[in-house]
């Protein structure tokens, strides 16, 4: 079990490994969140390789979510390197979906 410091090798790291295996099946990623603590722990692990990162910082959690969709897109993708070279089209579509119905939930409050 291997903690590393730095997100970005972290984040190349998990991408060597998922790479590594031509199983994608073979690798899972787990998300981890100790309300106690107030921390996050990433693992990436292939059962012989395991990949931990530990932050206890608010910064770090639109780092996170992004690791989480390029795995999502790592699975549906047999060549790793094409699914990073996907446009982020759908990112920036989804935020301002997401932003009009935030918009749209305050219209529905009723003051009574």
């Amino acid at each position: 079990m291997v903690y590393l410091e730095d997100f970005d090798e972290f984040q190349s790291a998990a991408q060597e490994l998922f790479a590594k295996n031509s199983g994608h099946r073979q690798v899972r990623y787990q998300v981890k969140y100790r309300h106690c603590d107030g921390k996050v722990v990433l693992k990436v692990t292939d059962d012989r390789v395991c990949l931990k990162y530990k932050t206890d910082q608010l910064t770090d959690m639109r780092r996170i979510e992004r690791l989480t969709v390029l795995f999502m897109r790592w699975t549906t993708f047999k060549d790793v390197q094409k699914a990073d070279q996907l446009p982020t089209e759908l990112e920036e579509s989804g935020e301002a979906a997401a932003a009009a119905g935030g918009r749209a939930q305050k219209k529905k409050k009723r003051r009574g």
